[in-house]
């Protein structure tokens, strides 16, 4: 007797056992599982590469479509039965027993909603899921990429959460990443319009030219060019205004020196001319002495020595 569908802690806490043989199952992060429980609706169509835990989650909540990816077909027969004993709906469950590298390419997907990406993680698998599903995905769907602890889930969450295309939701780090669709191409066919790899990985060798306009590679050596060049003007500039300004000084005190040395001239001159007048003054003095007092003693002697008999030739 079918039972009365499972509540979602009901489900979490009874996960059937679905992997490698059906010996243990690799369940998404309790949060992820939330979100896809809160996300998904009546008339929500999703996919997801891999399944597991996560089909159980979106098939509870009656979706319109569900499409899973993955190469097993026993994962999917552990994921029905469960289903059938929980009263879980399987009609709207599509699941391909395939790789997803293999099956995606060629697949015929409607557009979707949510795209899940958890199956194959080694490289290329991830970037394949993402390249494809994700143009069936609508504008403001939700791409989930899970196990970003491993290298390939990683890089490709670094480069939609550089990429303009995309928005950033939910990021559980080490664990799993939630993205929302921007821009209907979420592929850009040119590399330099992709910010992951312009940005990271910047290539100076390589001139491209987008539309006939100057490539980033290009504006951004010609700015790196300019402000080389400005730096060098900065320098010479500054080069310049500093022996301008030492020239200024070395000016300055020469005319300062200048005007000490013509004022000591002056002083000089002006010592020199007194001493020259004062010269002129004791000459002129000793003239006068020679013209008035030695004569009038002269002829004073002469008179007393007439005085007093002594013979006085003149």
């Amino acid at each position: 007797m079918v039972g009365p569908t499972l509540t979602f802690d009901d489900l979490l806490r009874q996960v059937p056992l679905i992997h490698n043989d059906r010996t243990r199952t690799w369940a998404i992060h309790t949060e992820l599982a939330a979100f896809l429980d809160h996300h998904v609706g009546p008339e929500t169509v999703t996919l997801e590469t891999g399944a597991g835990l996560s089909t159980l989650v979106i098939l509870r909540k009656k979706p319109r479509l569900h499409v899973a990816v993955q190469p097993y077909a026993d994962e999917f027969a552990a994921i029905t039965e469960f289903a059938s004993a929980h009263a879980i709906d399987m009609r709207a469950f599509r699941g391909v027993v395939a790789r997803s590298q293999d099956y995606l390419p060629t697949a015929e997907l409607p557009r979707l909603d949510l795209v899940l990406i958890d199956g194959d993680h080694s490289f290329p698998a991830p970037f394949l899921d993402w390249y494809y599903a994700a143009e069936r995905l609508n504008v403001g769907g939700l791409l989930i990429v899970d196990d970003i602890q491993i290298g390939t889930g990683a890089i490709l969450a670094a480069f939609l959460t550089a990429d303009p295309g995309w928005e950033e939701v939910v990021v559980q780090p080490e664990r799993f990443a939630v993205y929302r669709k921007r821009a209907e191409s979420a592929c850009r066919d040119n590399w330099v319009l992709q910010p992951f790899l312009r940005d990271s990985y910047p290539t100076a060798a390589v001139h491209l030219t987008v539309s006939g306009q100057p490539s980033v590679q290009e504006l951004q050596a010609n700015l790196q060019e300019l402000r080389t060049e400005l730096e060098a003007a900065r320098t010479l500039v500054q080069s310049v205004t500093t022996e301008r300004d030492e020239a200024n000084d070395a000016g300055q005190r020469a005319i300062q020196e200048s005007q000490a040395t013509h004022r000591r001239l002056e002083a000089m001159t002006t010592e020199r001319d007194a001493a020259a007048a004062a010269a002129r003054t004791a000459v002129d003095r000793i003239r006068a002495m020679e013209s008035s007092k030695f004569w009038r003693l002269r002829g004073v002697w002469f008179r007393a020595k007439r005085l007093i008999g002594i013979d006085v030739g003149e």
